[in-house]
């Protein structure tokens, strides 16, 4: 089982001052700034890349049960 990373860490300390929408919210915004920034670096191949590992990474959790 992999350790959360730092964003992950970041999620839950803000996550005990903040209602969990906003943490959420503000999660996925930084999520999708970074994806956009991305792009505009490494040209949209990079979001299908980005794209594939969370898929992968939701296969396997559904496989594991969680």
């Amino acid at each position: 089982m992999n350790a959360p990373g730092a964003g992950r860490g970041a999620e839950y300390t803000f996550g005990r001052h903040v209602r969990p929408l906003t943490v959420g919210t503000l999660a996925f915004g930084l999520f999708a700034l970074a994806l956009l920034l991305l792009t505009q670096v490494r040209g949209i191949w990079i979001a299908a890349l980005v794209a594939h590992r969370m898929a992968l990474r939701a296969d396997l959790r559904q496989r594991d049960g969680h």
